[in-house]
């Protein structure tokens, strides 16, 4: 054998090596997650909307439990201005995207019409609570009960505001950084109208 071949196999055996070693420690996801908040830093939101999506009615028969287990109806929303965003504990470019969403609800907390619903949809719930309470993120999350046809999506992230109406004025299918002045232009402009 010669040395050239050598080293070319000893150089694919560290990198399977490497990549074997993360997938099964779960570094690799990290890795990934990592990755995907610097690119949704640099990609633009955009604020368009997709006229197809949003042209419908949100269906407030979606439920949901808190932390504690408690049954909350998302009915109890109507007449606010909702951010709901659908996430799993598995999924890195949810994982990019949470810090920012984190970042934006501390800035909206304190605004009356504005409410965040982050939808955890890991089958284990208890991985959601243990991520967002590891991260010590503050926003609001719940794990999905019943979930209406409106709001499957077939690819998460997915991101909708809801107005007061309950029209879904926007949806976001894959990350994004909401954390931005644009886009809270749009949670005030919505929770605005009316008043």
């Amino acid at each position: 054998m010669s040395p050239t071949l050598k080293k070319e196999i000893k150089s694919w055996v560290i990198i399977l090596s490497v990549m074997l070693v993360g997938h099964f420690t779960g570094i690799n996801k990290h890795f990934i997650t990592g990755i995907q908040s610097v690119m949704i830093q640099v990609m633009p939101l955009n604020l368009s909307p997709d006229h197809e999506k949003v042209a419908q009615k949100a269906d407030y028969s979606l439920t949901m439990s808190n932390p504690a287990g408690e049954l909350i109806k998302f009915e109890d929303y109507k007449g606010k201005v909702v951010f709901l965003n659908l996430w799993a504990s598995w999924c890195p470019p949810c994982l990019a995207e949470m810090p920012n969403i984190n970042n934006l609800y501390e800035k909206m907390k304190d605004e009356p019409d504005i409410k965040f619903v982050m939808l955890s949809i890991d089958e284990n719930f208890d991985k959601a609570q243990a991520y967002v309470n590891r991260k010590k993120f503050n926003f609001p999350y719940f794990k999905v009960e019943f979930m209406p046809q409106v709001f499957k999506s077939p690819s998460i992230p997915t991101t909708y505001v809801i107005n007061k109406s309950g029209e879904i004025i926007f949806i976001k299918e894959g990350m994004a950084d909401y954390n931005t002045n644009k886009f809270i232009d749009l949670l005030k402009e919505a929770a605005n109208e009316g008043n």
